[in-house]
């Protein structure tokens, strides 16, 4: 399965122009992640398991970065 680029922008958080914050990285994770788990059914398990595992650590990346920056993210 051939994957766009995408730039994972909730790394880089403290680059976001502060007026958009944290929306703007919010949207953009979730973005990314529906991308990621589009086809999640027709994966294979081994693969299926390795996209979630990406998705979580991701998701807590951003939301340790957000936290970092003073952002609370449910």
């Amino acid at each position: 399965m051939k994957r766009k680029h995408r730039h994972y922008i909730w790394n880089r958080a403290e680059r976001v122009d502060k007026k958009l914050m944290p929306q703007v990285v919010v949207d953009a994770f979730n973005e990314w992640q529906k991308g990621e788990l589009r086809g999640l059914k027709s994966m294979t398990e081994d693969y299926r398991d390795k996209t979630i595992a990406r998705v979580n650590r991701q998701r807590k990346q951003m939301e340790e970065n957000l936290a970092s920056l003073g952002y609370q993210v449910n």
